[in-house]
């Protein structure tokens, strides 16, 4: 982006225009008109005092004309400020840097402030909170402790939101005290501040957790309330944890209210940020947050990064006229919020008005698309780790498929009771595989069309598909299975295991199909415990199976021998019990959920299959690169598409030869085919989550020297180049990442088991076949051509599932015969 110098006289004639007004008395539409070009002007600034946030935005194609609304503003996710130095005034200038709360071994945001952004700063938090308080001065209690605002050129979020509140205090009194082990309550100040108070108007501050667990809970537990009806409380911050333990804001509220004696409506939350000091959005009467006059809020869709309509959320967007030192112009925030409407609240003031929803769920890369890093030992944890959801834990089991599907659910004495009345007989082995395969035919049908990876299912489970599959997992011993073979004058047969327990991620929602029928083929019983994320799409491909017919055989017959079901991942009890029924356990997931279904007490003769995190990537030659007429990178973009990056083939990662300039007409062509195959076949909407961490990924790359970024309007599709062979952790969303080498052997030292599959492109046979041995012997689990890299084939994970899930015996005699 070329860079041009806005003018400082219209920059300030502006904002002393709405700092001087009232701070709510525009109509959004009269407000854009002003503080528009504001927002422009200093984002023109900031690119020509920081060259590489010119960079950036040349990167992400952000407009060098002025934007016509907000969201054409270009932006910076607010993450960046934990990464890289962004002052754009020289390191004299600054005179204090404000540091963000962070939890343990976290690096802070550092913001840079010079002397005129801090003064109008003040200003303008004195201006928005005089709305609030009015204009006298009232006794102020910190609900913190004094060290937050010890002096110095650093300061930290809780002590820069105390400081900013001080103009309006008479006098200023905090509640807490460090001790050794944390926080406890100053009562004595507490209680002398109420007493000398009694009559009179006060205002309290607080981070919203600290004021949950070490002021209300501490005063609730030393059975101490006060009756201060004039009291007005604010507080900000720290609603995730108080989410996770089910506070809500009327929990909180009426807890405050009912500590110190007021009413619940005088306790108000306000929304800011390190980042934005200066910028508050405090609840109106209604319950509702403002945008004062020198500030605004976008609320933008995580899928194509438009303003969303009103009633519906999306991910905040905070955009300031006050910074002069830093880049605080449009910051894109990880928080969720809600647009409520325009010029019509009911408490009278002007502009959009919104709330906020919640923090975006730093949500683990589940299930096979997790990190390459270096190998460890991850030790077995005696819980399974709740990912699913936050609300209390719930009994109940609901059984999606299976023989107690039409019998009216669970039986009364719960899974074990379940296993029993399972049907104990295996089905013929030509009866499963033709069920099976009539049932991928019902699967065809519209209302299954959006279940991911359907295609991928109906194929693998055709008649001759799976006769490869028993084929490689038990060549000439085949016959085994339901029957005896003839062995040095003896016999072997195959019989099942028994029960198996499938504890399924839902990364892919067929995930739970591949898993029973491996357990089915072999003739077992199967409890599949299914992710809440897939309920619906597990019931209806099982429903699709229960209709399967063959030579007098049905579907119900298979199921018979199957419960399909779902429980609360943090129910203990009901994990435990289905461990304890195992005979075997297949085991998807990540490395949390795997070692703690490992670490689950079992029979002494289980079975463990582990499916668990695994990484893939593609590696693609230079002579490759240099023939490829477009098909290739029509390939990879497919290969990227399917699940969504959602399944351990699904490559995160591609490696090619040469460097980034030798390959950008190529990686043009692969961004291009990435947008083509999205106009054509849009991207399942991504989560909050990883929208959120694309953002913070692409601004990353745009920053750092030798990267470089393609990405599309939204957050659909992405390139994310870099130099050299350090593994990055995935990102998914359709976010490729790729690295440059001079020769593709320089991958072989950084291969390991955590390697599913490798999707390898190179022309020269010998070269391809030495390759392929030597990441065989790193420990990769398949090498493939590019096209077929989420085929599900066997081996998987580098093991014969269907032969894991039976036991051999030796019998006398060699007798063949069915049993």
């Amino acid at each position: 982006m070329t860079a041009g110098r806005g003018s400082d006289t219209d920059l300030d004639t502006g904002l002393e225009a709405l700092l001087g007004g009232a701070m709510y008395g525009r109509a959004h539409a009269e407000k854009k008109e002003i503080l528009l070009p504001l927002l422009w002007a200093g984002a023109r600034r900031c690119a020509e005092t920081l060259p590489p946030l010119a960079d950036y935005w040349r990167q992400m194609g952000f407009t060098q004309e002025e934007p016509a609304d907000y969201t054409g503003l270009p932006y910076l996710p607010v993450s960046l400020f934990k990464e890289f130095d962004l002052a754009t005034v020289p390191p004299d200038e600054v005179a204090r840097t404000l540091l963000s709360s962070t939890t343990t071994g976290a690096s802070p945001s550092r913001i840079p402030l010079d002397k005129i952004t801090g003064k109008l700063q003040a200003r303008a938090l004195a201006a928005t909170l005089k709305d609030t308080l009015g204009g006298h001065r009232r006794p102020f209690l910190v609900l913190d402790i004094p060290e937050i605002n010890k002096p110095g050129e650093e300061l930290t979020a809780r002590g820069a939101a105390v400081r900013g509140i001080m103009p309006f205090a008479s006098e200023t009194v905090y509640a807490l005290r460090q001790t050794q082990g944390g926080f406890a309550l100053d009562l004595p100040a507490i209680d002398d501040f109420f007493a000398r108070h009694r009559d009179a108007d006060v205002l309290l501050f607080g981070f919203t957790y600290l004021v949950w667990t070490e002021f209300v809970r501490r005063l609730r537990a030393a059975g101490r309330t006060f009756a201060h009806p004039r009291l007005t409380l604010l507080h900000s911050g720290g609603w995730k944890k108080l989410t996770d333990q089910s506070v809500t804001r009327e929990v909180f509220a009426d807890g405050v209210a009912a500590v110190l004696g007021c009413d619940a409506a005088r306790v108000r939350d306000f929304y800011g940020m390190v980042e934005q000091v200066g910028v508050v959005f405090v609840d109106c009467e209604a319950g509702h947050k403002h945008s004062p006059a020198f500030a605004e809020v976008a609320i933008r869709d995580p899928e194509t990064l438009r303003q969303v309509g009103v009633g519906e959320t999306g991910l905040i967007q905070v955009m300031s006229a006050l910074p002069r030192s830093y880049p605080g112009f449009a910051l894109l925030t990880e928080d969720v919020g809600e647009v409520l409407g325009y010029d019509d609240c009911p408490c009278g003031r002007k502009g959009m008005h919104f709330r906020f929803r919640s923090r975006v769920h730093k949500v683990e890369v589940r299930g096979c698309g997790d990190t390459v890093a270096q190998n460890r030992m991850v030790p077995a944890i005696p819980t399974i780790p709740v990912t699913e959801k936050r609300e209390p834990v719930s009994e109940d089991i609901t059984v999606l498929a299976g023989a107690h599907l039409t019998a009216g659910g669970l039986p009364a004495g719960g899974l074990p009771a379940l296993a029993d009345a399972l049907a104990p007989d295996p089905l013929p082995l030509e009866a499963v595989i033709g069920l099976l395969e009539d049932a991928a035919r019902k699967m065809l049908r519209p209302e299954l069309a959006d279940v991911q990876g359907l295609a991928f299912l109906s194929a693998w489970l055709q008649k001759r598909n799976l006769a490869r599959v028993l084929e490689t997992n038990f060549g000439s011993r085949q016959a085994a299975l339901r029957g005896t073979i003839p062995d040095a004058g003896s016999a072997l047969t195959a019989v099942p295991r028994g029960l198996v327990g499938h504890w399924v991620a839902g990364n892919v929602p067929t995930l739970a199909v591949f898993s029973w029928a491996l357990a089915t083929l072999a003739g077992n019983r199967s409890i599949v415990r299914v992710s809440r994320a897939c309920v619906e799409e597990t019931r209806a491909l099982f429903a699709a199976i229960g209709e399967a017919r063959y030579e007098g055989f049905t579907g119900a017959d298979l199921l018979a021998r199957s419960a399909i079901l779902y429980f609360d991942s943090g129910h203990q009890g009901h994990h435990r019990s289905l461990a304890r029924l195992c005979d075997a356990r297949c085991i998807w997931g990540g490395p949390e959920a795997v070692a703690a279904v490992r670490g689950l007490p079992v029979r002494e003769h289980c079975e463990d299959l582990i499916f668990g995190p695994k990484f893939s990537l593609l590696a693609v030659d230079r002579a490759t690169l240099a023939a490829d007429d477009g098909s290739l990178a029509r390939t990879i973009a497919r290969e990227v598409a399917v699940f969504e990056q959602g399944a351990c083939s699904s490559p995160q990662v591609l490696v090619i030869e040469g460097g980034l300039q030798e390959n950008q007409g190529w990686l043009d062509s692969l961004h291009a085919a990435m947008g083509y195959l999205q106009a054509k076949n849009p991207r399942r909407l991504a989560s909050d989550s990883i929208a959120a961490r694309i953002i913070r990924e692409r601004a990353r790359y745009g920053f750092l020297p030798d990267h470089r970024v393609w990405a599309s309007r939204g957050t659909e599709h992405s390139l994310l180049a870099a130099p050299g062979m350090a593994w990055p952790e995935a990102v998914r969303g359709r976010t490729l990442l790729v690295r440059t080498v001079n020769d593709l052997e320089e991958i072989l030292p950084h291969l390991s088991p955590k390697i599913q599959t490798l999707g390898l492109a190179a022309r020269d046979g010998e070269k391809r076949r030495r390759f392929c041995l030597a990441a065989a012997r790193q420990g990769v689990s398949r090498i493939v051509a590019p096209g077929t890299m989420n085929f599900f084939e066997t081996p998987w994970d580098g093991m014969l599932p269907v032969n894991r899930l039976v036991r051999w015996a030796r019998l006398p005699g060699a007798q063949e015969g069915a049993r």
